[in-house]
């Protein structure tokens, strides 16, 4: 087994069966070992962003559901108080 992979089962097997670290650095440790466990590793590539276009899209669409379910609510407070 290489070095690395070695050094995360060992790290892993200290995470899943120690209590949660207190120092940070242990905790950064932990998590990574945690991750590991899952197939996440550390990704030094940025996430991309929204593009303006994107963004505006996502929140018309957001902006209109919220429209309608306060609609709906005020319907329903409406059907309730005749009731």
């Amino acid at each position: 087994m290489p070095r690395k992979q070695q050094h995360d089962c060992e790290l892993l097997h200290r995470a899943q069966y120690s209590p949660r670290p207190r120092s940070p650095r242990t905790v950064t440790t932990w998590t990574e070992a945690r991750l590991a466990s899952k197939g996440l590793e550390r990704n030094s590539t940025p996430a991309s962003s929204y593009t303006t276009a994107e963004l505006d899209r996502i929140t018309t669409t957001a902006r209109s559901q919220l429209r309608r379910a306060a609609e709906r609510i005020f319907a329903g407070r409406e059907l309730l108080a005749r009731w």
